[in-house]
Parts: structure tokens; sequence; C-alpha cells
């Protein structure tokens, strides 16, 4: 710590012969923040300075852009893998940052909560079931608050902009910073010359994880509540299995309707008139050209019909059954097992109900 001081006592007097010499605006910072729901965070520490200002402060025997890597680095010194370092030049300026990603927010107020431009740093993250608060509570230190009495007229903010910002998850629901107009989640703070800044924000957000589970418990119960009542084919195939289901609400089959074969007594033929006479074809021309495709085609082994109901909302049906022995059953009357006396057993049925 005494040895960051030291460059910073060297700093200021930097400032204070750039005051001598005419130089304004020669150091730019931004100390940042990027908390995910999770958490986890991305510390970003950028500086830059004017050609000017670096030959200044190189005379005096320190360079703060070859210090920014190690501002990331562990209270033993030491300098992790993980850390990404950016150099460029834009606007005058060369610029250096320094990057990495911290898994937990403890770690991240060890490394700013030892930084001398802030009086005290924490950020905290409040769990809850659903949704987790992330509270930010920091102060600024006022940027001449190491300048000799001697020298207490020089405003150091007139050469050095330093800001800091962070982005914190959910809904911002209290803060004291600057909020970016397109991401409102970005807040920013600026440091003052001759006071300190508090820095206070707080933001709740959900917790996906808590989430997930929940959801994923609903569902699992869901499955064991389909299955404890016979499983999703009882749910999906009903109406599979009863060809006559109507959905509520609509009028059952006449009661003198006749049963339907077992599929016991259906298997002891081995010719499906159903299908190799084309049935269902026909009760498909007859539902698209007869009744405007109102109707509705059931199914069972050996068996077909066609159901629908007339302008008074009667419930009609053509019921055709495979009877073996060249025989075919439509409506309760007997046919040979031919196309055209299938037709002519339809017709006839149409033509009753009409």
């Amino acid at each position: 710590m005494r040895t960051i001081n030291t460059k910073r006592n060297i700093l200021l007097c930097a400032i204070s012969l750039m005051m001598v010499i005419g130089l304004t605006g020669c150091f730019k910072g931004n100390i940042s923040v990027d908390v995910s729901w999770d958490g986890s965070a991305v510390v970003s520490i950028a500086f830059g300075m004017t050609a000017q200002a670096q030959a200044l402060v190189s005379s005096q025997g320190t360079n703060p852009l070859q210090d920014i890597e190690k501002s990331l680095a562990d209270t033993t010194g030491n300098i992790p893998t993980g850390i990404e370092v950016k150099r460029w030049h834009e606007s005058d300026y060369d610029w250096v940052s320094a990057t990495r990603k911290f898994s937990d927010l403890q770690t991240v107020n060890q490394i700013l909560g030892n930084k001398p431009m802030f009086n005290r740093f924490s950020l905290t993250r409040n769990r809850g079931v659903l949704r987790d608060e992330f509270i930010l509570d920091a102060e600024f230190d006022s940027l001449n608050s190491g300048i000799p009495a001697d020298n207490s007229g020089i405003d150091p903010s007139a050469f050095i902009n330093l800001s800091f910002s962070a982005r914190l998850p959910g809904t911002i629901v209290e803060t004291n910073g600057f909020a970016d107009l397109e991401d409102p989640n970005l807040l920013m703070w600026n440091a003052q010359g001759y006071q300190n800044v508090p820095i206070r924000a707080r933001s709740l957000s959900w917790n996906w994880l808590n989430l997930f589970l929940i959801m994923g418990g609903v569902f699992g119960l869901i499955i064991l509540g389909v299955y404890a009542f016979g499983g999703f084919d009882s749910i999906l195939h009903q109406r599979k299995r009863n060809p006559y289901y109507l959905p509520p609400g609509q009028h059952a089959l006449p009661q003198n309707q006749p049963a339907l074969q077992s599929p016991a007594q259906n298997a002891i033929h081995t010719t499906n008139y159903i299908v190799e006479l084309g049935l269902e074809d026909l009760l498909n021309q007859v539902n698209a050209r007869a009744l405007n495709s109102s109707g509705e085609i059931r199914r069972q082994p050996m068996e077909i019909a066609l159901l629908w109901k007339d302008a008074q909302g009667q419930q009609r049906y053509i019921h055709i059954k495979d009877l073996g022995n060249h025989e075919i059953e439509i409506n309760g009357q007997n046919h040979p097992a031919t196309r055209d006396n299938a037709k002519a057993g339809i017709m006839n049925v149409l033509q009753k109900h009409n």
C-alpha cells in the first residue's frame, strides 16, 4: 500500500507541474464491473494518457500504463492467468486496459477495496427463492486527498477524468448514479476533485437456477400425474381407441346404432374390404362434396364411419363394417363386398338423411 500511495504522490506532484506549463485533460481512467445474475463479475480497469503526460510522469519515475496489468493481481501481488490486456491509441490518448473475470463478488471486493481511489467498496448478493438482490455500496476518494497542504489550490479534476461504472443484473430499483440511456442497467459515477463521491445502487434479478429447478419439479409432477392416470397414450390416443368419441357438448350417436365388432371377431377375416374397396376414399369424397368437409372420419379395425351433424344439429353417420364372406354392412344393411354396391349403399343412407 505504501508503494501505491508513493506513486500517487508522484502523480499528484506531476499534476502540479502541469498546472504551471498549462496542460489540461491529460489523464483518463475508468473502472468497470459487469455483474451477472449468477454472482460472477468481469472487472476492467482502463487508463489513457497523452504523449506529453507520459513524458512528464515518466520523468517522475513512474508509468501508470505499465501498472494496469498489476492492478488486478491477487493480494499476494502475483499476476494470475486469465487477465486480458489491451493497448490502443484514440484521440491523442494511449490507452491500456486489463480485464479479468471473477467467479464470486467477494474477490471483487478484495481487489477493489484495496485500491486507493476507493474509501470503501462493497458489492453483495442477497439470495432469494425466486429473486436475488444485488447491492453496491462504495465511495470514491476525492482526487486531491493526497495533495500536500501547500498545494491545496490544485484541482486534479482539470487533469484527471476518472469514472466508475457498474452493470447490475435485473431491474435497477435504487441508485444515485447516472444510467445509460441505451442500457439502463449500466450506471456511472465520476470522481470529484474536492469531495468524496458516494456510490449506491440496488437491483433485483430473477434467480434463474431456482426457477429452472422449480419448473423442472412442476414438470416432473405433471409427468408422474399423467402416468398415474394411464400415461400419455391414454390421453393422446383416446379418440383413436374410441372412434365414436365426441367432444363435450356434442350429441351422442343414436342408441340403436349397431355395436362395433370386437378385434377377436375381425381376426377371422383374411380380406380387409375396407381397404380393398377403398371405402375410406368414398367416405372422404362424400364428406368433401356432399357435406362441405363438415364431417369426421372415425376408424376401428374392420370398420369405418363418417359422422356429421345436419342443419337441425342432429347427429348423422355412415357406418361400414367388414362382415367377411364377401359382405359389408352399411348402417345395418348387408351388401355384397363390391365398390359399386358400397357406393349404392352410401347413397341410400344419404337420401334417407335428406
